[in-house]
């Protein structure tokens, strides 16, 4: 890893932190009324605007450490969860009938913790340098 991702791991934790309450702040919109419109606003929103960026400083500030692999995966996940949001609440929108956002939300919600989990372990270690 590079020192200036290892450095900004900690900003990026923080901002991390705030995307994870920004989605349980979404939980009424996405679960109990459907409410397609505010799920998709509040996906491009920040600071969930920025989640990719920062999810990528962790996974390059912890790329030579033990949890990289699965730190990567957790990533990957993540945006997974996070697009199949999107495009639930895209056809919702669009009209298409019987749309629940339900289980794309708790995945979304999910991954995001557990990539924050392995993140936080990983930003732990400290800068590895090659001799």
């Amino acid at each position: 890893a590079d020192v200036t991702n290892k450095i900004a791991s900690s900003s990026a934790l923080r901002t991390i932190k705030r995307c994870v309450r920004q989605l349980n702040e979404m939980e009424f919109a996405a679960v109990s009324s459907n409410d397609y419109t505010s799920v998709k606003e509040a996906i491009r929103k920040p600071p969930l605007t920025e989640v990719r960026r920062n999810c990528m400083i962790l996974v390059k500030g912890g790329e030579d450490g033990p949890d990289a692999d699965n730190l990567q995966s957790k990533y990957a996940t993540f945006i997974k969860e996070l697009e199949g949001l999107d495009s639930q609440a895209s056809l919702g929108m669009r009209g298409r009938k019987n749309i629940e956002m339900a289980d794309n939300y708790d995945g979304t919600v999910k991954a995001l913790k557990d990539f924050l989990d392995v993140a936080e372990k990983a930003a732990e270690l400290p800068v590895q340098y090659d001799e």
